[in-house]
């Protein structure tokens, strides 16, 4: 049990997406804009690329069962790893490393390590996330974006809304739906949602504000809510200190006196 709870504190974070269209009272109906220009803005925020990323995020997280703060320490090295060490009270106890192939951590509490593939992901959380997926949801890029697949206008004059459909496990006719909602200047996300009706599964992020950080649009404040048969999880993400493109260094160890977590 303790296991599944750390799983979740260490991959939650990366799990994604969004709020798309819900009217604010008191707004009114947003500029026209035609349909090519939300395309073009979507395939160039998905062209953005970084070669490494650190921030230190303050995060409160909550479920049916427990409320809990604790920071995190995350460093990205672009297409290779995503290392992530939680705190508790300025105390380390999960060290975690995701990269495109395997999920590896270490529990200082219990003296133990998990090595997992990174189905490991799909297998605790229901949706298939690649490490390019986690990299995209953290940055603040649009996730799973191709432009291979074909894009739909949600109709609503109060919002900037586009949609597609992946097929999730090829061609088993299981769909992921993913909604990409823009902010009134057309210039970023300003949240994003994944909806798997078959296994009734909805994953909501909302990027509350941003902070320029050497021409990059980082996220200061960001809201996570994943939905669940019969549970709720929310985590409530600050970025604080942010860097991009310096020089970073994932380390790993697992001590000669750990077991296997069970």
């Amino acid at each position: 049990m303790r296991l599944k709870i750390n799983t979740l504190l260490v991959v939650a974070f990366a799990l994604i997406l969004v709020s798309c269209g819900n009217r604010r009272g008191g707004e009114g109906k947003l500029p026209k804009v035609k349909d090519v220009v939300l395309e073009q803005a979507l395939d160039s925020l998905a062209g953005q690329n970084f070669s490494s990323f650190y921030a230190k995020l303050n995060t409160d997280y909550k479920d049916s069962s427990r409320s809990v703060s604790f920071k995190i320490s995350l460093r990205m090295v672009q297409d290779s790893a995503i290392g992530a060490t939680i705190k508790v009270a300025s105390i380390p106890f999960v060290n975690a490393v995701i990269s495109p192939d395997s999920v590896k951590m270490t529990n200082r509490q219990d003296r133990c390590y998990t090595l997992q593939s990174i189905d490991f992901l799909k297998e605790n959380f229901g949706v298939s996330f690649t490490h390019r997926n986690m990299e995209e949801l953290l940055m603040g890029f649009p996730i799973a974006y191709s432009s291979e697949l074909e894009y739909e206008r949600k109709k609503d004059p109060y919002a900037y809304t586009l949609s597609t459909t992946l097929k999730k496990d090829g061609d088993s006719g299981d769909d992921l739906k993913i909604y990409y909602d823009f902010n009134r200047d057309v210039n970023q996300l300003k949240s994003t949602r994944l909806v798997s009706e078959s296994d009734n599964t909805e994953i909501k992020i909302d990027y509350k504000t941003r902070q320029l950080v050497d021409g990059y649009a980082v996220p200061e404040l960001v809201e996570i809510v994943i939905y669940i048969p019969k549970q709720e999880i929310s985590l409530k993400l600050e970025y604080r200190k942010p860097r991009v493109n310096e020089s970073e260094t994932i380390h790993f160890v697992i001590p000669d006196s750990y077991d296997p977590c069970k």
